[in-house]
């Protein structure tokens, strides 16, 4: 700002008064006083110059504090689309902020040059409020306007209902051209909304098509050019290509469900076939198909596939369930902070693997470490054999874990677990009275030093674990027609022992097993999973004497290529069902049968007999 100058009188007035009195009168104008005149004027008008810029500043500073005020003021109605109700507001808060202000002014000149100011801006700030408020009401009807048509896009793609769909087109047409109308957006845009939306509705329809693998509906809407004109030709071509690639997805996925429904992915992955799309089929492609099958759903929202059919097939195809192993990982490691739904979960899903016959695969398979499925093991033991609750038997487990050294006695014990063996008693048999070639008595050993340590984690004494595993073989092991000590598994009918012999004999008089290497008596089924606790799965055919598996040959691949896919003499459950006791459709297994059901009868007959004797004495 410029800077007023002011004035500095260089002389001084005197008090002394002059004691000469002259009588000559003199012209202000013709004197040097007169020249002083013009000066006096100046210093006049500067200083009103001076208190005008002060009021002017003065005002302005309370224009500006005003101003300020006012801005908050609009802002409070911004979004009020409502003009009369916005306008109102304002004016309330305005009126408020102008009249307190002026009360502080005490000034009369400040005051009016403030008023003034205010009389001049009024208008503007009423105009940006009224503007505001058409802001709001256009947002406003904007968002309604869209939150309409989204409802109503949304009717038109879940009904399946055409006529209803038509319907539902003229409606969010009608609206946007009502819409149009109203705001006057002109008819360009109007087209290009229309457009938009014939366009959004018919891309939602091939979507839909394509969600329910109606690829060949899709793709025909988008090749008929002329009834979908509106649709932009980079859009078109994307969707196209959508489908396509989507379809070869589809049919890769297919692909590998078949192969595992088909229990072929042992062969598949051998000789590295391609899929669909190309690609080589992977283990890691069948793991995610496994994790597929457990994860499915039905509408109602209860799984598709059961976990023993997911683990059924998984075996089958030789290849883990990434989401079961994730889950017996979580809870086999016990420990102070563990979570117990975790572990429950996992024995659970252990249980289910352990009656699907599958409790090898997760070694072999699924690489479950050993300590985990010892702690499932243990877990299962304490809670089926026992009968222990779950909390009971998970607390045990934890005081193992933190305590092992507590129970290590029987393992180093020999002498106590060999003495309980020699006590085995199987009523009519004497299992060891054929020699340690069978190995019996090594395996009885493994079996009750296992027991006995599982009951020890829940009982803490070791001459009750060791009568416990005693009588734990007696109840769930049987002397088999082999004279082997193996599990009892109700799974397999009684004449099973029965059915392996006369199977073994078949293979052996058929010339598919080397008579120069083996005898027939000398032929035995060696189960997988001796030493367990758990129900057996399957056999290995071997020599007795040897220990070999046995090879067997193929008569006629041609006739019988299932049987060609085994050199080696490996049966599995399932297996065994489809391959030892479907020969029940040979005359010669038939009768078999019969004989088999008369000599049940004769001994059944027999021991009546034998009762009613024992009555008379």
């Amino acid at each position: 700002m410029p800077k007023i100058p002011t004035y500095t009188a260089k002389g001084r007035p005197t008090a002394e008064v002059s004691s000469a009195k002259m009588n000559l009168k003199l012209s202000p104008t013709a004197t040097t006083a007169a020249a002083l005149l013009p000066a006096a004027q100046a210093i006049d008008e500067y200083y009103i110059k001076q208190r005008n810029l002060e009021d002017k500043t003065e005002a302005n500073k309370k224009f500006f504090e005003i101003q300020n005020k006012v801005e908050e003021s609009q802002d409070k109605v911004k979004f009020d689309f409502n003009q009369d109700s916005a306008i109102n507001n304002f004016n309330i808060d305005y009126n408020a902020i102008k009249n307190q202000t002026l009360s502080t002014v005490k000034n009369k000149r400040v005051k009016k040059i403030l008023e003034t100011k205010l009389d001049i801006e009024y208008p503007e700030y009423l105009l940006t409020v009224k503007r505001n408020s058409r802001d709001a009401l256009q947002a406003e009807s904007i968002a309604n306007q869209n939150s309409l048509q989204e409802i109503l896009m949304s009717k038109y793609y879940l009904s399946d209902d055409e006529n209803k769909k038509i319907d539902i087109k003229k409606k969010i047409i009608n609206n946007e051209i009502d819409f149009s109308n109203t705001w006057e957006t002109g008819k360009t845009a109007l087209d290009k909304s229309i457009n938009a939306i014939e366009s959004d509705l018919f891309i939602s329809d091939v979507n839909k098509d394509v969600n329910n693998k109606n690829y060949s509906k899709a793709l025909f809407s988008l090749k008929n050019i002329e009834s979908s004109k509106f649709l932009d030709s980079n859009k078109r071509i994307e969707l196209i290509e959508k489908i396509q690639n989507k379809y070869n997805e589809d049919l890769s996925l297919k692909n590998l469900d078949n192969i595992f429904l088909l229990d072929q992915g042992p062969a598949v992955i051998g000789v590295g076939m391609k899929n669909i799309n190309n690609k080589q089929i992977t283990k890691k492609d069948l793991e995610n198909t496994a994790n597929r099958f457990a994860l499915e759903k039905n509408l109602d929202g209860s799984l598709k596939y059961t976990t023993a059919q997911v683990i059924e097939k998984s075996v089958a195809n030789n290849i883990k369930v990434p989401l079961y192993v994730e889950t017996l990982d979580a809870g086999g490691n016990i420990t102070d902070t563990s979570n117990k739904n975790a572990t429950l979960t996992g024995l659970q899903l252990y249980q289910t693997y352990k009656n699907q016959n599958a409790l090898q695969s997760l070694t072999s398979v699924s690489k479950i470490g050993k300590d985990d499925l010892e702690t499932y093991q243990r877990l299962d033991f304490s809670m089926n054999v026992m009968k222990q609750t779950f909390d009971q038997a998970f607390n045990n487990e934890l005081q193992y874990k933190n305590n092992p050294d507590k129970f290590k006695l029987l393992k180093s014990d020999g002498k106590a677990v060999t003495t309980k063996v020699a006590e085995l008693d199987f009523p009519g048999v004497t299992p060891f009275e054929f020699g340690p070639e069978f190995e019996n008595e090594a395996y009885a050993n493994i079996i009750i030093k296992n027991v006995a340590n599982n009951v020890m984690i829940a009982t803490g004494s070791e001459a009750t674990a060791l009568e416990f595993a005693k009588d734990y073989v007696e109840q769930n092991y049987r002397v088999d027609d082999f004279k082997q000590l193996v599990p009892i598994n109700n799974t397999y009918p009684e004449y099973h022992d029965k059915a392996i012999k006369f199977y073994i004999k078949d293979l052996y008089e058929s010339g598919r097993i080397n008579k120069e290497q083996h005898k027939e008596e000398d032929i035995i089924p060696v189960y997988f999973t001796e030493g367990s606790l758990n129900s057996n799965q399957g056999f290995i055919l071997r020599d007795k004497n040897t220990g070999v598996p046995l090879t067997i040959d193929v008569v006629d691949p041609a006739a019988d290529f299932d049987e060609g896919n085994y050199d080696k003499a490996r049966f599995t459950y399932k297996d065994i069902v489809e391959k030892i006791y479907p020969l029940a459709k040979d005359v010669r297994y038939k009768n078999f049968i019969n004989e088999n059901n008369i000599i049940k009868k004769r001994k059944s007959d027999l021991d009546i007999i034998a009762s009613e004797a024992r009555g008379y004495y």
